[in-house]
């Protein structure tokens, strides 16, 4: 009767059992300026890296778009 479940963050694993990835944010509060612009910069870079392992996955899903987009 679950309505939502979070299998977690990261893994391979989690899409041999069907859960398809889904993107997360956060947020932080950062007090040195130095520091806020290397992690600005690092999720920069970070984020194209992010974006195409999202979709790479999509071709190893268990199920067919399709069927996915129904639940």
């Amino acid at each position: 009767g679950l309505q939502r479940f979070n299998p977690g963050t990261q893994g391979e694993h989690k899409l041999a059992r069907g859960f398809e990835p889904t993107y997360t944010w956060s947020s932080h509060w950062l007090a040195m300026p130095q520091f806020h612009r290397a992690v600005d910069e690092f999720l920069r870079r970070e984020q194209h890296v992010v974006s195409e392992y999202f979709h790479e996955t999509e071709a190893h899903l268990p199920f067919h778009a399709a069927d996915r987009h129904e639940r």
